[in-house]
């Protein structure tokens, strides 16, 4: 038996004296992130190697300057910016991609739209006021009365929801998007929330299990992350908590009416301020401003813990805001002054396959020989052609009695089939 050695960290970027959250863009290669005491968006090339030079530039927001100015990114303000998530267009040959990013601007009580095409700004949500303790602060877009302060966000639904946390008022709101096919158009987009659980302005609630998700208490939400199926439908969701040190499990998620939430008692969260929900490696990173990065491993059927909570990456004196995993399989994250990597590699996301497949038959051979000599001269040419023995046939996996048809999508790396026989 062997252990392997503890993880080191690196220091690839010094970027704020707190950054927020950060994330993985696969459709352009960088990473995103929001540098929360410096009041700016920035991008991150080359965090996705173990070694080599990471390259920090602003995106938009103006270096020690708080506001809300909406528009270009050049001339954009932003107020300690802390919660980031994606939302997604789609190009004219309907492929789905990354269209820009929704950002929880905390101090500046608003929820934010950064279009990548455009390079614009827009406030999608939030009237600019300090939330009360009322859910009566929920409602549509910009106008009077909508009072949010955003920490924690996730897309929830297929880019037409997305969760947002109420951190001040301890509790979850759901805000869906007012389009039904691309989800952004970069002009016209607003959000209209709802409650989607905790008690909107409870102080000193007390995590209670089996309650329904707007009955439940929720001590001080911040870390968000939501557990899918294979074809991107949530099933479960999971928020850590700081009041109480908590990882808290909402399960089932459909129908509505039948959602409850439970506390995870295996898992100690100190002060989680993000999740990465890694479905590859069926487990939750957890950053934690308590001086660790922790993972837990998870069911993809119901969300729920299925081993202990581990140390990925100690603190060695500061705390974590952010973390990710790279699709090489680093795990990055975000500390108190830096950008830093792990040199625990965790299973890549790209999923492996396992689908019957066959090995491909190779063209017949050809080998040409040719002699000379002299003198006189006598030139043999030979021509021998060899053919392939047939393809082999492996299977990689039973699925059912009767499988219909089988297709692969290049934007995922899934396979996608039906189960004749088996009715799936």
């Amino acid at each position: 038996t062997s252990t392997a050695a503890p993880a080191t960290l690196t220091l690839r970027a010094t970027v704020s004296a707190d950054v927020g959250q950060i994330m993985y863009n696969p459709h352009d290669g960088y990473m995103y992130g929001t540098g929360t005491s410096d009041h700016t968006i920035f991008r991150v090339t080359n965090m996705d190697t173990i070694s080599g030079t990471t390259v920090v530039t602003t995106l938009t927001g103006t270096l020690n300057t708080a506001g809300s100015t909406d528009g270009a990114f050049a001339s954009a303000l932003f107020s300690q910016p802390k919660g980031l998530e994606f939302f997604y267009g789609v190009t004219t040959s309907y492929r789905r991609v990354v269209a820009g990013l929704i950002v929880g601007d905390y101090t500046g009580y608003r929820v934010r739209a950064l279009d990548l095409r455009t390079q614009q700004v827009r406030t999608v949500l939030g009237d600019g006021t300090v939330p009360s303790s009322v859910t009566g602060d929920v409602g549509t877009g910009t106008t009077a009365g909508v009072k949010i302060q955003p920490y924690g966000l996730a897309e929830f639904f297929r880019g037409l929801s997305y969760l947002v946390v109420q951190t001040p008022t301890n509790c979850i709101l759901e805000a869906y998007s007012n389009e039904t096919t691309t989800p952004f158009n970069g002009t016209a987009w607003v959000l209209t929330t709802s409650v989607f659980a905790g008690v909107c302005g409870a102080t000193n609630g007390v995590s209670v299990d089996g309650l329904a998700l707007t009955q439940a208490y929720i001590r001080i939400p911040q870390g968000l992350g939501v557990v899918r199926d294979i074809g991107g439908t949530p099933i479960a969701v999971l928020i850590t908590t700081s009041g109480d040190s908590t990882l808290r499990h909402m399960y089932p998620l459909y129908p509505s009416g039948s959602r409850y939430m439970s506390t995870i008692t295996t898992v100690n969260v100190n002060n989680g301020q993000h999740v990465f929900v890694h479905q590859t490696d069926a487990a939750l990173y957890i950053a934690e401003a308590g001086l660790q990065v922790s993972r837990v491993p998870i069911s993809l059927t119901y969300g729920n813990a299925t081993g202990p909570q581990t140390t990925v990456v100690p603190g060695s004196g500061f705390g974590f805001r952010g973390v990710t995993v790279t699709p090489s399989g680093i795990v990055a994250m975000t500390g108190m002054y830096g950008l830093h990597i792990s040199s625990v590699v965790s299973p890549p996301i790209r999923p492996r396959q396992v689908w019957t497949a066959t090995q491909e038959l190779p063209p017949p051979s050809t080998t040409t020989t040719t002699t000379t000599t002299a003198p006189p001269t006598t030139t043999t040419t030979t021509t021998t052609t060899t053919t392939a023995a047939p393809a082999t046939l492996t299977l990689r996996a039973t699925v059912s009695a009767d499988v219909g048809q089988i297709m692969y999508n290049p934007h995922d790396g899934y396979m996608y089939g039906t189960g004749t026989s088996a009715h799936t």
